[in-house]
């Protein structure tokens, strides 16, 4: 009984996991095709709703121009859970 619930418990860890790959996979051909600034995929952090790109403040100003392209993309491809971009 008790490993039914661990399996469970990684089952969904794994789900978790697989997903957010998935995400930083899409964000990060969204990001440098709208932007044409090459991001790696180490640059991108969610957090509480929010995505995070590390970098020199020129490139993150860059991005923050089509910030609104960029999260009109996102939805479109179905990541509802991102509302801003910092």
């Amino acid at each position: 009984m008790p490993f039914e619930n661990i399996q469970g418990l990684l089952l969904k860890y794994h789900s978790y996991l697989s997903r957010r790959d998935t995400d930083c996979k899409k964000i990060h051909e969204v990001v440098t095709r709208i932007s044409g600034i090459p991001i790696t995929k180490e640059d991108i952090t969610i957090k509480k709703g929010e995505l995070h790109i590390t970098g020199n403040s020129i490139m993150q100003n860059e991005i923050f121009f089509y910030k609104e392209k960029i999260l009109e993309e996102l939805h479109k491809l179905g990541i509802t859970t991102i509302t801003e971009i910092r």
